[in-house]
């Protein structure tokens, strides 16, 4: 099940975040990225949260597994005034249609909201969460290099969706 995120919710999608970020990203990016400092920030950012709008999350027999935000455009050189800043599913969860629920959900958010399309940022070197977002329709539009915690670089392309997306 696909719902928008309370505030009850905070303490479990900053776990999602910290395990699924490490799932998606071992041997992608440095482990100082992935533990210690790093996923406490994670964690406490989530339960530390005023606003809820825009967060999502799917449920898996009344267990969080996986969650998406959306909100405004942080880049508007990419030309779409909305954004999806994260989307992580735990591992366990994977190829059960969360994923696709947890995106067509933010879009429609987005839509609704008034964005005329929007983009999302994915490490470029993620080669099953590029497949994705390729599947859902996306069209790769910019690529930079972004500063990790670690102070390493890491390749990002921007994929991008003009109107509603499903």
């Amino acid at each position: 099940m696909i719902r928008p995120a309370t505030a009850a919710d905070g303490a479990a999608i900053g776990k999602v975040h910290v395990l699924a970020r490490q799932d998606a990203y071992a041997g992608l990016v440095p482990d100082s990225e992935l533990s210690g400092a790093e996923a406490d920030r994670r964690l406490s950012l989530w339960r530390g949260r005023s606003t809820w709008d825009g967060i999502f999350v799917a449920e898996d027999a009344d267990c969080v597994c996986g969650f998406g935000m959306a909100s405004t455009q942080r880049d508007a050189f990419l030309g779409r005034s909305g954004e999806i800043w994260s989307l992580y599913v735990l591992t366990r969860a994977h190829r059960r249609g969360f994923g696709r629920g947890l995106f067509a959900a933010m879009a429609a958010y987005l839509h609704r909201v008034g964005h005329d399309g929007f983009t999302l940022w994915v490490l470029a070197a993620n080669r099953p969460a590029v497949a994705f977002y390729e599947a859902m329709g996306g069209t790769p539009v910019a690529q930079r290099r972004a500063p990790m915690s670690g102070g390493t670089m890491a390749v990002q392309t921007a994929y991008a969706w003009d109107g509603p997306a499903t």
